[in-house]
């Protein structure tokens, strides 16, 4: 997406880690690990996105600019912008195209502030006389911008959920029948979540 002196960002796609983990051993879908062999030199990220989730992803090229990116990013003034599909029709719960999630989520079992604004950009109705397993149940959908003010655990997808538009594909926090439904349906068989943008 953008190359630099110092950094590099990438568009990570769905199913790949960040970095390599203990659950993760083989270097074959992971991001740095390719990055460093395409750009024959040293990777740093400056944070990570969830493996099933996709977009930008930002890497320094040395410690130094690591930090201060990853500090950086910290800032209040930082947004990450994300974009995403999640079942139901956006007006059937909210009034405004805008809903501020400020819920506390739980992270290594502490409850931690966290607030994520979602913005409606499109909803549509899918007639299906047999919805999820559901007669004359219509199958909607919306397609909303969510930014995060902090950055907790699966914050939008926990979010998301609690608004009771849980996005599409999302085995931990949504529902089962639906996502099924999708990837049977309509060929979704990914989380529906990718970070579009990062200012800093």
């Amino acid at each position: 997406l953008c190359y630099q002196d110092r950094w590099v960002c990438v568009n990570k796609p769905a199913g790949m880690s960040t970095h390599r983990s203990g659950g993760n051993r083989s270097n074959q879908f992971v991001v740095s690990t390719l990055l460093k062999r395409q750009l024959s030199r040293k990777v740093f990220p400056v944070h990570r996105l969830d493996h099933r989730t996709s977009g930008a992803l930002l890497f320094a090229f040395d410690s130094e600019m690591c930090a201060s990116l990853h500090d950086a990013l910290r800032e209040q003034s930082a947004r990450k912008t994300y974009v995403c599909l999640v079942r139901g029709f956006w007006d059937n719960f909210f009034e405004s195209d805008t809903a501020t999630v400020d819920k506390a989520l739980t992270v290594d079992g502490t409850k931690r502030s966290a607030t994520t604004v979602f913005t409606k950009l499109a909803s549509t109705i899918i007639l299906n006389n047999s919805a999820y397993g559901e007669k004359n149940v219509p199958i909607s959908c919306s397609l909303i911008l969510a930014v995060p003010t902090t950055g907790r655990t699966h914050q939008i997808r926990r979010h998301a959920s609690a608004m009771g538009m849980p996005v599409l594909g999302d085995t931990q926090h949504g529902e089962t029948k639906v996502n099924r439904w999708w990837r049977q349906k309509r060929g979704l068989d990914r989380l529906a979540l990718h970070c579009l943008s990062l200012n800093l």
